[in-house]
């Protein structure tokens, strides 16, 4: 709703008026806010969007950002400049600012400061204790988000801006980006690939009927009477699994028709999933109806589930049969939609089949890139692909979560395997067939630092050193941070920097303590 009033606003404002909203901060990360971004490219002039580290609300479960523009004179829609928009990460409180913070704010550091390229616009940072300010001219900006800019009007300072707006992340990228990132992509260049060219990303297992669907295997019950289906007492060892689901039905079912299922990531403890890390089954019976009847439990169980009426849900209706489930393609790593404090990439063993449902994102690699597997399973959980997913996933929610989804998913980066020497390959995949049995820590443990305390407090980024941080995690960085030429200095740059902005989404979390609202 509150694009809505961004645009309103727009059409109201005086020519010569000013623009100063605080909404949520969503809009800079997420496919709805394509739009919004288009929207002031085209008609007004971006002054600056600041973020901080505070939450503004004492009810409101978001975290927020002001913007501030003014509105473009007609003759100049549709067109971009060379005028500056600041995107500021303001790192003390309101109530520290004086003029001398505010002029850092005020400042553009366009042509003043070394500009990098990224993705496509040259940027300029500032960044002292008080503040970190990256600079863009409003041409570089539209550069950035996809649009094709036409030559300069030199009557009207101006660049004609036409294509199609693919849409930036803003916050990610211009405010939360540390200045490491930067380096990344440059040193990276040609060596980098985003995880949308490497794998087939979609939601797990929609059952539409998840009390149905979702079994919970239970010890064959030697107090049970005579089964119902079949007439005998079962014993181990007859193709048959004893199971309960949550709408207390208790029965047998045929083995070939229950695989282990992901239900909750609290399930997930290790970086590759175990056997026995679910705790659930899913119905996965492909049989149609003339068929079915060869398995008389599992017809019997899909039988019990009409009489319950699971066959007239709306979630299941598009089916021809509804209890035959869409066909799965086998996954190969999981991504989680929640992250707190433990950020890794769920690896699916090759050798048995383990499903996931919709509480998580799953991955499946793309035919060029299946021969890489195994190498790439231990990519995506290195420290780069972690710092990745911090500054490209969604902070909006108040309560500190990470949230990952489709197109952020899509444009987290990895070092590409093709890219890699086979000796590289091979220390990397021996690495990781070591560490992906290993519990995945805190990544506040992972990099060295103890275990954190409730407020974080003992949490300090300047305490990171690459001798501290976990033998396997420190191998496994080392020869990616190598791959892409960085040096001891800048490896424990991009340490710190993840500690910092996992410690800064979850402190800002707790600037309203309790119900009185007291910091």
């Amino acid at each position: 709703l509150y694009a809505y009033f961004f645009i309103q606003s727009v059409n109201l404002l005086n020519p010569k008026g000013s623009l100063v909203f605080i909404t949520s901060n969503s809009w800079l990360d997420v496919d709805f806010g394509k739009a919004l971004q288009e929207f002031f490219l085209r008609f007004t002039h971006l002054k600056a969007v600041i973020d901080y580290t505070r939450r503004s609300f004492e009810q409101a479960d978001v975290n927020t950002v002001i913007t501030v523009l003014t509105r473009k004179p007609k003759e100049l829609f549709n067109t971009v400049g060379e005028e500056c928009a600041n995107f500021i990460l303001l790192k003390r409180g309101f109530e520290g600012i004086d003029s001398k913070v505010a002029k850092k704010l005020l400042e553009c550091y366009t042509g003043k400061v070394k500009g990098v390229e990224v993705f496509g616009g040259e940027v300029y940072s500032y960044e002292d204790e008080d503040v970190r300010v990256r600079s863009v001219k409003a041409v570089e900006l539209a550069k950035m988000g996809g649009f094709e800019v036409g030559t300069k009007n030199m009557l009207l300072g101006t660049y004609n801006i036409f294509g199609e707006y693919k849409g930036m992340k803003w916050g990610g990228i211009l405010i939360r980006a540390p200045r490491i990132f930067y380096v990344i992509l440059d040193k990276g260049k040609g060596k980098l690939v985003r995880l949308g060219e490497i794998a087939e990303v979609r939601f797990g297992i929609k059952t539409g009927a998840n009390e149905f669907f979702y079994l919970e295997p239970i010890k064959n019950p030697i107090e049970w009477p005579v089964c119902p289906v079949c007439g005998r007492v079962h014993k181990p060892g007859e193709g048959l699994v004893a199971v309960r689901n949550k709408a207390g039905w208790e029965g047998y079912i045929e083995e070939e028709f229950l695989y282990p299922i992901i239900t909750s990531t609290r399930e997930i403890k290790t970086y590759i999933v175990l056997p026995s890390a679910p705790n659930r089954m899913v119905f996965y019976c492909r049989e149609q109806e003339a068929n079915l009847k060869q398995y008389p439990h599992a017809h019997a169980y899909v039988k019990w589930g009409e009489s319950q009426g699971y066959n007239t849900r709306r979630s299941v209706s598009g089916r021809s049969y509804w209890w035959i489930l869409p066909i799965q393609e086998k996954q190969d790593f999981i991504i989680l939609r929640f992250r707190d404090q433990r950020n890794w990439t769920p690896i699916l063993p090759e050798e048995f089949q383990i499903y996931a449902g919709d509480v998580v994102f799953v991955g499946v690699y793309k035919t060029k890139y299946k021969p890489k597997k195994k190498v790439l399973d231990s990519i995506l959980n290195s420290t780069l692909h972690i710092l990745s997913t911090e500054i490209l996933g969604r902070t909006n929610l108040g309560d500190g979560l990470l949230t990952v989804y489709g197109p952020e998913i899509q444009f987290t980066i990895a070092v590409d395997p093709f890219d890699l020497t086979p000796e590289t390959e091979k220390k990397l995949i021996e690495i990781f067939r070591d560490m992906g049995p290993r519990d995945v820590k805190s990544i506040f443990e992972e990099l060295g630092l103890p275990k954190p305390n409730r407020d974080l407090s003992n949490i300090n980024p300047e305490d990171v050193s690459l001798d501290k941080v976990i033998p396997d995690r420190r191998e496994l960085d080392r020869i990616i941070f190598e791959a892409l030429g960085l040096t001891e200095e800048e490896q424990l740059e991009v340490y710190r920097a993840v500690v910092e902005l996992v410690k800064a989404r979850l402190v800002k979390a707790k600037t309203f303590s309790n119900k009185k609202g007291k910091r």
